[in-house]
């Protein structure tokens, strides 16, 4: 979800209480990932986070 792809009104809408994540990150996102897994270990979090992040940066176009 974001520029290009899915409703950008609602990618803005979902993230306008968040603060700006661009002091902490360098960037600001303009897409949304969502990733739903059965994950009750922490190791399945962390598995999750890596693969996000990885989808992420191999899609990233700066």
């Amino acid at each position: 979800m974001g520029p290009g792809l899915g409703d950008t009104d609602v990618f803005e809408a979902e993230h306008a209480d968040n603060p700006d994540p661009a002091p902490f990150i360098g960037f600001r996102p303009t897409h949304a990932v969502n990733v739903i897994a059965m994950a009750n270990r922490a190791v399945d979090h962390t598995i999750a986070t890596l693969l996000t992040a990885t989808v992420m940066n191999t899609t990233r176009q700066d």
